[in-house]
């Protein structure tokens, strides 16, 4: 695989990772209109459709399309995405919470196995119903996905190579690190603008 495949993945995705759909919202509506709460549904879809788009995208340049050897390049874009969302550009480098981001990272992996999109599903929304702690449930969410992926690619249930497996699978355990710093970043500079 060429390296310049790769970095064009990392560059589309963080281009559509840019896209700050909340912060665009917040721009046109006050959050106190009645509008921002229905838009927070629409926000949301954006994020986690931005992350699907750039994949698809180059999924579409290549003509035979989605070929088991561009499968790292589709790993660099979803990396790229959470870069771009965690630091956009046009807003100083100071992203939004990731959660939907990571979701359409999650998304798009799951196609793969109903049942690796059902135990992350159990693990983010199993420990948010129990604990509460959003926080907790983001952990496990991170910790099942990154596992889940890495078993289903030395299984073979992801459409890759063999050489690509370790290279994918760091990407993505680098996506998921950044995804929760990112989450985690974000609720503690929230915690201390309601202490101060």
């Amino acid at each position: 695989m060429v390296v310049y495949e790769k970095i064009c993945g990392l560059l589309l995705g963080y281009l559509f990772g840019c896209i700050q759909a909340r912060h665009l919202y917040k721009r046109i509506h006050s959050e106190e209109s009645g509008f921002w709460k229905k838009a927070g549904f629409i926000a949301y879809f954006i994020d986690c459709l931005k992350v699907i788009v750039p994949v698809i995208i180059l999924g579409e340049v290549y003509a035979v399309g989605f070929r088991p050897g561009h499968f790292v390049t589709f790993c660099y874009s979803c990396l790229g995405s959470i870069i771009g969302h965690n630091y956009p550009f046009y807003i100083k480098f100071k992203g939004d919470r990731n959660t939907a981001a990571y979701w359409g990272v999650v998304l798009y992996f799951a196609k793969n196995g109903i049942l690796f999109l059902f135990f992350c599903l159990v693990a983010y929304f199993g420990e948010l119903y129990v604990s509460g702690d959003r926080s907790k449930a983001w952990l496990k969410l991170v910790i099942i996905f990154t596992l889940g992926f890495i078993i289903c690619c030395y299984l073979g249930h992801m459409p890759m190579f063999e050489e690509n497996l370790l290279e994918s699978s760091i990407i993505i355990m680098m996506t998921s690190i950044l995804a929760y710093v990112g989450c985690k970043s974000e609720s503690m500079n929230k915690k201390q603008l309601k202490v101060s």
